[in-house]
């Protein structure tokens, strides 16, 4: 009688870690197919060539370092942009003043933060901007923005040759 109750403990024991087996298998392989669609959609948004938008608006946010959320008291940019190739206004923001200046070639410039609004029109006005618009969604990135997002990309290539470099090198 002692040996069918360990058989059938062994059966139910094999089974159970059969099924955990299983599972961890899906979960790594869920893990795996996330990971390949996030990288998919960051080498996809790093290779896509920068067009030249119009500015055809802005507003100017100051964040309230009274909130909780607020950590930074620059300025923040929200452009609207119209593209010639399409025909078509979108809006790119909120971006750093900062990042705006290095966007239209000036030399950054520290008192951004305390320029006036026909400050900002006189530099924003009619004023081409390269910027990365990704086809299926409605807004845009700073093309310098995309700079270090394609060395990432880059480093992540060469450490994916040298991984299986040395996986083929073990074998």
């Amino acid at each position: 009688m002692g040996t069918f109750f360990e058989a059938v403990f062994l059966v139910l024991l094999l089974g159970f870690l059969g099924l955990a087996f299983l599972a961890m298998v899906a979960l790594c392989g869920l893990a795996y197919y996330y990971l390949f669609k996030k990288i998919a959609t960051f080498a996809r948004q790093a290779l896509i060539r920068a067009t030249e938008a119009r500015v055809t608006g802005f507003e100017i946010s100051i964040p309230d370092l009274t909130q909780s959320d607020a950590s930074d008291a620059r300025p923040m940019i929200h452009l609207h942009l119209e593209d010639s190739i399409r025909q078509s206004q979108f809006s790119l923001g909120p971006v750093p003043c900062r990042d705006v200046f290095i966007a239209l070639g000036e030399p950054e410039n520290l008192a951004a933060c305390w320029m006036t609004d026909d400050d900002w029109r006189q530099l924003l006005q009619n004023r081409q901007i390269s910027v990365i618009r990704d086809a299926r969604s409605k807004g845009a990135v700073l093309a310098t923005d995309m700079r270090q997002q394609k060395q990432m990309l880059i480093s992540f290539l060469i450490a994916l040759a040298i991984l299986a470099a040395m996986a083929v090198a073990q074998t």
